[in-house]
């Protein structure tokens, strides 16, 4: 038998309703796992038929998102929904059968996050700098441009001006 994968994006709103849609096409969920990434989390679900894989990722997760669970129509997603939730931070709820953080008993939250707690801490400080940086820079352009449309404005009303004294000039 042949085998085929695809994957594509899922918007967050339609994890549930793609669960029905494959359950009603006779697809089977063979597994839902997490990747780090620098936007957040991506959790991908991969459903097969007839030998083709569909990867479906929603990605950027942070973990204040929620998630819906998919185990009312998938009860065996119980275990890949609990996994992502304590190895990797992402808010599933309503679980069918909820492990409360208990499905592997580790000591640290979230260990799958490949940096440390103190890199972890940094890079977010980073990135509020870079975003405070960038947030500086839009507001020193928007206000070099408006000072600039000011003195174009003001060089307009001096043109009238100096033409009009030429006028009287040339008339007396």
């Amino acid at each position: 038998m042949d085998f085929k994968g695809t994957f594509s994006d899922l918007e967050l709103d339609r994890v549930h309703d793609e669960a029905v849609l494959r359950m009603g096409g006779g697809w089977r969920l063979a597994n839902i796992h997490a990747v780090n990434t620098e936007a957040g989390v991506d959790v991908y679900y991969t459903y097969v038929k007839d030998g083709v894989f569909e990867n479906m990722a929603v990605r950027g997760l942070t973990p204040d998102t929620p998630v819906p669970s998919v185990t009312d129509v998938y009860f065996s997603a119980f275990v890949f929904e609990n996994e992502t939730r304590e190895l990797f931070g992402v808010d599933l709820h309503d679980i069918a059968l909820d492990f409360g953080g208990t499905l592997y008993g580790t000591v640290e939250t979230e260990p799958m996050t490949f940096i440390s707690p103190e890199q972890k801490e940094a890079k977010e400080k980073a990135k509020k700098a870079a975003l405070a940086k960038a947030a500086r820079e839009r507001k020193a352009a928007a206000q070099a441009a408006k000072a600039e449309q000011e003195a174009a404005s003001d060089g307009a009303k001096a043109a009238p001006d100096a033409a009009s004294d030429e006028t009287e000039t040339g008339e007396r």
